[in-house]
């Protein structure tokens, strides 16, 4: 067979199975679609990280993750059956639909008009998300019945929960949604640009992936963020749109978080807050270890339920928590806010004018009602008594503690003078930041270096704790332990481990002394708690009616040998009639 004849016929056999070739490519390839159904969608989501659990000092949960159900939609084939919106069942669906399409419609504003058809497409075939912490029933409802619900996804995630609800809320704190630039800055901490190209990345930016991430706002949850919340991973989702297979390939795996250990005991934090909840008016309460500063109570009578701002969140509740006339239950009293402190503040008189060589434990000064004569604003409490009591008379130091006089600190104040008392204040823990991770603000303490013109009236007052003085609660604890555990000024945590003590340098004759009167406020003939029924406590401490609108906060401030608590009740009047006696019930419950 000469060569032109084998070309022909090797023409003749290869036409046909070049054409059955291109076929094949048209059906498999180029029109796939057509003859194999729908592609299967590909995309990008998170992996969410396991939040650590945070726990109490005997191992109680007090925040964990739990399985969930998120709802997901592709508005390409959930917009095709009109009726699936109802099945759903879910209130302001129509409002969720708009939010997903003015998220697209910004990613189509970001590329040139030409470009903005083709994104339009393509988002409308990716999944968005719609709805969070459905029900178990309606998740397996969707799950089971696709075809009633053609472009819903049910998604498995994790949600934060709060088995013991308000118990200790004020400690743990709560989540909310990432604000500002938060999102940007959670991206740009991921990792994800090592295994995917920038387009990709500013693409899962616009889309918001790490919207729905909630971070910290409060509490140990907001202190201890980086440690709880772990590193969210990476997947590629794949689905078949007409039968809703699923698959997926992990890219970058999470990184669950930490657990936190706290101080509290959450049995006494449920019994004090119980106890608290009786008062009529705000009290806080804060009980810490002496010996180290671990906070074993922080307690108000405003609680709030962090469950609530967990989606689907308790709008009404929130709406409640944000009312600038309402409870303010999101604010910490104990850390957070500052108050008059009165008569608890002459322990510091007392420990700067022994320390100063100002007055003896056996130095004698007399009260006559009033310091000056006919001075209003140095009288004793005596006079403004009704009835009026008599005069002290001679008092000692301890005496003067005893019996919480005026006059005894205005004469000790107007000796000390501005300097030594805030020296002396401010190393027992009162116009500084008592280191507590929740945050805490510094209060204020009038000192010589911001203080233009000093005169002997302003002694007179701060020597008694009234004037250009505030405090916190979780300081006036401070206080009241390095007092009670012989000089050593702690740091308050609430996280196991946090411990630092720092030595003071008071004499232990001063200690003595202080503790002596301290002591007979309580158990003494003349002690202005000796009624409150703190007797029946092997306790001491000191009294506080701190001036304020109103009415008068009421304060104690005391020690027992293995705890340090203070309770106040604003504008509860005497510190005597109405904080000591909820802090006997509270050392009731600590027997």
């Amino acid at each position: 067979m000469d060569r032109r004849r084998v070309l022909v016929f090797l023409t003749l056999l290869l036409v046909p199975l070049g054409g059955l070739e291109a076929r094949l490519a048209w059906v498999q390839v180029l029109n796939r679609d057509e003859y194999a159904g729908a592609p299967r969608r590909r995309w990008l989501e998170i992996a969410p990280a396991p939040r650590g659990r945070i726990v109490d000092r005997h191992g109680c949960v007090l925040a964990r993750d739990a399985l969930s159900f998120d709802l997901w939609v592709v508005l390409e084939e959930f917009e095709k059956r009109p009726e699936t919106r109802a099945a759903l069942g879910l209130t302001g669906l129509d409002e969720r639909i708009e939010r997903i399409y003015e998220r697209i419609n910004k990613l189509m504003e970001a590329r040139p008009e030409r470009e903005r058809w083709r994104i339009y497409a393509r988002e409308r075939r990716t999944p968005y998300l719609l709805a969070q912490g459905l029900s178990f029933d309606l998740a397996r409802t969707v799950e089971t019945n696709l075809d009633r619900f053609p472009g819903c996804i049910v998604r498995e995630t994790l949600r934060r929960e709060y088995p013991a609800r308000s118990v200790g809320a004020l400690v743990v704190g709560h989540l909310s949604w990432p604000a500002g630039d938060e999102p940007k800055r959670l991206l740009e901490e991921s990792g994800f640009e090592d295994v995917v190209d920038d387009d990709t990345l500013q693409l899962l930016a616009r889309r918001g992936v790490f919207d729905q991430e909630m971070l910290g706002r409060k509490g140990v949850e907001r202190a201890c963020q980086e440690h709880l919340r772990g590193r969210p991973g990476l997947l590629q989702q794949e689905r078949d749109p007409q039968t809703g297979e699923k698959s997926w390939l992990e890219i970058i795996s999470p990184r669950p978080g930490r657990d936190i250990e706290l101080t509290l005991d959450l049995e006494l934090q449920q019994e004090v807050e119980a106890l608290l909840a009786e008062v009529q008016k705000r009290v806080t309460a804060v009980v810490l270890d002496p010996s180290n500063g671990e906070v074993l109570v922080l307690a108000t009578n405003a609680p709030f339920d962090p469950n609530d701002f967990i989606p689907p969140k308790n709008g009404d509740a929130l709406r409640a928590y944000f009312d600038p006339e309402g409870a303010r239950p999101l604010l910490s009293h104990a850390t957070q806010e500052q108050f008059a402190l009165g008569s608890i503040f002459k322990i510091v008189t007392s420990i700067a004018g022994l320390e100063e060589g100002k007055t003896t434990p056996d130095r004698l000064i007399e009260c006559r009602g009033a310091f000056i004569p006919g001075v209003q604003h140095t009288r004793c409490w005596t006079v403004n008594h009704d009835p009026p009591l008599p005069p002290h008379g001679p008092l000692t130091v301890a005496d003067a503690l005893e019996r919480s006089c005026n006059c005894y600190f205005y004469e000790l104040g107007q000796e000390l003078g501005l300097e030594p008392i805030s020296r002396w204040a401010e190393r027992l823990g009162l116009g500084v930041h008592s280191g507590i991770e929740l945050g805490d603000i510094i209060g204020e303490l009038p000192r010589p270096e911001k203080v233009s013109r000093w005169t002997a009236s302003q002694s007179h007052a701060l020597a008694i704790g009234q004037g250009a003085l505030a405090v916190t609660p979780i300081q006036v604890a401070r206080l009241i332990a390095a007092v009670g555990n012989g000089g050593v000024l702690v740091r308050p945590h609430v996280v196991r481990g946090g411990a630092l003590n720092v030595p003071l340098p008071i004499r232990k004759e001063t200690l003595e002394t202080v503790k002596r009167g301290l002591r007979n406020v309580v158990h003494g003939d003349h002690g202005t708690a000796r009624e409150s029924g703190l007797a029946a406590f092997d306790v001491a401490g000191k009294t506080s009616s701190a001036q304020a609108p109103k009415e008068a906060h009421a304060w104690f401030g005391g020690y027992t040998s293995k705890v340090a608590i203070v309770v106040l009740v604003e504008h509860g009047g005497s510190g005597g009639g109405a904080a000591a006696p909820v802090t006997a019930k509270i050392l009731e419950k600590l027997k």
